[in-house]
């Protein structure tokens, strides 16, 4: 056992060397990488991603430049005998955790922009593939980003995509074929969406398109946000189909349940006032309050899009 991991350390630093050689690394980095790939080395099972990015997270604290960390991550998943036994190209790929998710995933969901840097670096020629592998729940490692708020990792993930970015926002995935801009919508980030539709713009797609696409349950963006309490994004979409034309068209969509994104907002005010009404502690009912205020400015400002426009609203 001392011989073997002797010479997987040999390999790992004689592929370093010749790595960091040819693309002109200080020798600091070329020790950082080494240590790495040591820490790395000590994982019994490499394939386990869960584990890997645990090891990455315990490294992110030492100076190591993203650079490092990418050429240690590379070399240790390069010399590990399952992993490159589907080819260096793709060794990245199937270092997964039980859910099937990436390192990508994992980092982006942590909101550590060091480690995604790295990890995309690491990626290669292989990074566009990597970006689009899909998790056990067809997911995205944009998608973590995206529901977890962190928008300078959405940023790095588009700019790294480049001119075929759109292919990681816009197509349908999830169990209900929903987008980038449904799950935005969803979780209130304000931020994201208002820079998903910037580069909606940006590359020239068609805005209306792009914000009344429905999933599986025939929503759009403006449901789930009616259905989260998200007034301010409710607003920015309503704006954007005025500006297109197309207000009344985009109000009056319904979902399954043949209802428009105002029936949303009125049936969860519906449900919370139920809630209320039942047996719960103080901390809920303070919740409950919030999520009331919420849905009323959301019906607030649906309602007056309506009637500006000549719509109903009972």
């Amino acid at each position: 056992m001392f011989f073997v991991k002797k010479f997987f350390m040999a390999m790992m630093i004689t592929s370093l060397i010749s790595i960091c050689q040819l693309k002109g690394m200080s020798n600091a980095d070329l020790q950082a990488a080494h240590e790495v790939a040591c820490k790395l080395a000590e994982i019994k099972d490499a394939k386990d991603a869960e584990k890997t990015f645990q090891a990455l997270k315990e490294l992110q604290d030492q100076p190591y430049t993203p650079e490092a960390i990418a050429e240690g991550l590379k070399t240790y998943l390069q010399t590990n005998k399952y992993l490159s036994s589907w080819g260096n190209r793709y060794s990245m790929m199937f270092c997964r955790d039980r859910n099937r998710q990436t390192l990508l995933h994992l980092a982006c969901d942590s909101g550590s922009t060091h480690l995604v840097k790295a990890i995309m670096m690491a990626a290669g020629d292989t990074l566009f593939e990597y970006l689009i592998t899909q998790d056990g729940s067809d997911h995205l490692p944009i998608d973590n980003a995206i529901r977890n708020g962190y928008l300078e990792i959405v940023d790095i993930i588009i700019d790294a995509a480049r001119n075929r970015a759109w292919k990681l926002i816009c197509p349908k995935r999830e169990f209900n074929n929903s987008t980038s801009l449904h799950l935005a919508a969803l979780y209130g980030h304000n931020a994201i969406v208002t820079r998903l539709i910037a580069f909606a713009r940006q590359t020239h797609h068609d805005i209306y398109d792009f914000i009344s696409i429905v999933n599986n349950g025939n929503a759009t963006a403006l449901h789930n946000a009616a259905l989260g309490g998200e007034a301010q994004i409710c607003t920015m979409l309503i704006d954007e189909a005025k500006i297109a034309g197309k207000a009344v068209e985009f109000l009056d969509i319904k979902n399954w349940q043949g209802r428009t994104a105002l029936d949303v907002a009125l049936w969860r005010l519906e449900q919370s006032d139920d809630s209320e009404d039942s047996d719960d502690s103080e901390d809920d009912e303070c919740t409950i309050q919030e999520e009331r205020e919420r849905l009323e400015k959301v019906i607030e400002e649906i309602s007056n899009a309506r009637r500006c426009l000549g719509m109903p609203v009972n």
